[in-house]
């Protein structure tokens, strides 16, 4: 099985949501048959592999624009799975529109992924009010939620 972790902070990014994500990656790449891929944000690049975990791609901005360059990036790994942590710090590198529209291009990815044919998985790490602006469109989309 491939996973692949999509968050915006990630080691040695300083961000709970990142630590968390890292434990998570490295326990599951510990699992036989389980291949395991982090997208990530701008500074979070990291020298090495660390541990079984793979880095997919270090992703500069959140914006609608690299949208494109970030579906590339997940057709490449071929994902059994996409796991998507939601909020974290690296998500705000996503410019003015991610300001003006509250983290709206993270807040698709459920959507745009599930249209890709995709099973998805969310972990919300704050409460619903927070990470939602798009409501029951964005729960549609998910195949399951960790909250």
């Amino acid at each position: 099985m491939r996973v692949l972790i999509v968050t915006g902070a990630y080691p040695p990014v300083k961000c709970g949501v990142g630590d968390y994500t890292y434990h998570l990656a490295s326990a599951l790449a510990k699992r036989p048959g389980v291949d395991v891929g982090v997208l990530t944000g701008a500074g979070s690049e990291w020298a090495e592999d660390i541990s079984d975990v793979k880095r997919i791609r270090v992703v500069r901005s959140w914006s609608i624009a690299n949208i494109f360059q970030i579906r590339s990036e997940i057709l490449k790994f071929r994902p059994d799975v996409i796991h998507i942590q939601y909020p974290t710090q690296g998500y705000n590198r996503g410019g003015l529109f991610f300001q003006i529209f509250g983290g709206l291009p993270s807040k698709l990815f459920p959507i745009v992924f599930h249209l890709m044919g995709f099973p998805v998985v969310q972990t919300w790490h704050e409460h619903f009010s927070q990470c939602t602006m798009l409501g029951w469109q964005q729960l549609l989309a998910c195949d399951a939620m960790i909250y």
